[in-house]
């Protein structure tokens, strides 16, 4: 724990001495929430992750409380975005809970895959989930690792994490977005398919389900982060 503290606060002196750098931020209020959710729908579409028409611009799990739909800005523009979900006792379900898989074309839950052996009981077990991060067309490619978005989008959610007391969270994502997440040493669970149920006309996807530690979001910032920190 107290090594964990210790990442904790070089991560938040990172920020602190590189504010003007990328300015990350929560969104709170209505305009805000809608500003952040369209622009993350642009993004599903624009990176191919969903087709058009599969997403919407806000959904339920965006007005909770208990999420932290958190954005990142560059001269007063909106350049990135992933949030992260907590479930509580008043609100207990993930958008994971509501994803169906289907493994050699037979549909499972996310309880169903850990009961059949295909998957981590950590993914049950966890109770909160990362998703949803998009970036802007500039930050593709690997420039959103290399210049500090990324990595600034992510100590978001470790300090998050570490406030909150959230041990580690699930992540599903497609395949293109997985990548990203390996570089904070996700863990991946399963890789299949899945899909959103008969409000989407039950097209099928490729999806990943990946679990990140606390303290693996905390201490693989401070490689990226001091890369970043010396070329600047």
């Amino acid at each position: 724990m107290a090594n964990l503290k210790r990442g904790s606060r070089l991560l938040r002196d990172f920020v602190l001495n590189n504010r003007n750098y990328f300015n990350v931020k929560r969104a709170v209020t209505d305009e805000e929430i809608d500003l952040i959710c369209e622009f993350r729908a642009r993004g599903f579409i624009e990176q191919g992750t969903f087709p058009q028409g599969m997403i919407t611009d806000r959904d339920e799990f965006d007005d909770r409380e208990s999420t932290y739909l958190m954005y990142a800005e560059k001269n007063g523009k909106v350049v990135g975005t992933i949030r992260l979900i907590k479930s509580t006792n008043e609100n207990p379900s993930l958008p994971i809970d509501y994803s169906v898989f289907y493994h050699e074309d037979k549909p499972y839950s996310l309880t169903e895959l850990c009961e059949a052996g295909l998957l981590d009981g950590k993914a049950v077990t966890a109770r909160a989930q990362i998703a949803g991060l998009v970036l802007d067309r500039e930050y593709w490619g690997g420039r959103g690792i290399r210049n500090g978005l990324i990595p600034h989008l992510f100590l978001s959610l470790a300090n998050i994490a570490f406030n909150e007391g959230i041990p580690g969270a699930i992540i599903c994502a497609d395949p293109h977005t997985t990548r990203m997440y390996h570089l904070y040493n996700a863990k991946l669970l399963y890789s299949g398919k899945f899909n959103f149920g008969k409000k989407f006309g039950e097209k099928v996807l490729p999806v990943d389900v990946m679990y990140i530690s606390h303290s693996d979001l905390v201490f693989s910032f401070l490689i990226p982060l001091t890369e970043h920190s010396e070329s600047k």
